[in-house]
This record gives C-alpha cells, structure tokens and sequence, in this order.
C-alpha cells in the first residue's frame, strides 16, 4: 500500500513546491499586451512597468505613471497586496527593474507614453548620462509617487 501512496504524492508535492515560489515580474509583450488603467497597447520598451501582486497575478502598464496612478488609487489591488512594482530600464529597454529602487529622470524630451514625461535608470551613472542628453529633473521614487498623485 505504501508503495502505491508515495508516487501519488509525487505530483502533489511539486504542485506545493511550484505554488510557494516568489511572485516575479514576467516579460512585456511588448505591441500586444493592453496597459491595465488606461487600456492602450503597451509598444515603448523604455516605459513599460508591472505590478505584481502576492498572488503572482501580474498587472501591465505602458509607463510608470499609469502603474503608480494605478497603485495609489487601489483600483483592484489594496497597496497591501502589492508585491512588487516594476518598470523599464530606459537604458536597457524591456529589461525591468523595481520601481522603489530605481532612480528617475523627469525631462520634456523624454516623450512617455502618458505625457508625464519620466524615466527610470537602474543605476545613477545611467541616469546622469539620459540627464547629459535630455536635460530635465533627476527624481528619486518618493518623487515620483508624488507626480503619479498630482498627475491622476
């Protein structure tokens, strides 16, 4: 009997093991995936962001403004069930990066999707070198939570 009851559970453990990993971002379909607040086609790899909720759902967004306007108003999320947030690395884009520790430049000639105008740098020699370029603003993250709630 014992024989018959150990490889039953074999498929059950990996089941629990599979559903006790991390919630991760996932790749953007970039030109086919639909940005979750505003519903526009997600085409810019320099401005897409994700959100990731602790069930591993994931929310697209076609820029970080759409994505934190998003999170502060708790659409469908509560801010408690809130993974992580995630956006595009301007200088490597469609790789993403977390939102809270990215820095951020605010610039008119960056063009974002939503007009907002703000990009994200994965680290701050990237972001100085976009400011050389573009001009504009450095931000950190809390700054740009404050332009996502003026900007909604």
């Amino acid at each position: 009997m014992t024989s018959r009851v150990i490889p039953s559970l074999v498929p059950l453990a990996m089941l629990f093991l599979l559903g006790c990993s991390n919630p991760e971002p996932l790749p953007i379909d970039y030109g086919n995936a639909q940005c979750t607040a505003c519903k526009m086609t997600v085409a810019d790899p320099r401005f897409g962001a994700e959100l990731v909720a602790n069930t591993g759902k994931v929310y697209v967004f076609d820029a970080p403004e759409c994505m934190l306007g998003w999170y502060l108003a708790a659409e469908a999320v509560p801010t408690s069930s809130v993974h992580s947030l995630w956006v595009s690395d301007h200088a490597a884009p469609a790789t993403l990066i977390d939102a809270t520790t990215a820095v951020y430049l605010e610039s008119e000639e960056l063009h974002s999707p939503m007009s907002m105008n703000v990009a994200a740098f994965a680290t701050e020699e990237a972001r100085r070198a976009a400011q050389a370029r573009y001009g504009g603003i450095p931000l950190t993250f809390k700054d740009v939570l404050t332009l996502a709630e003026d900007y909604r």
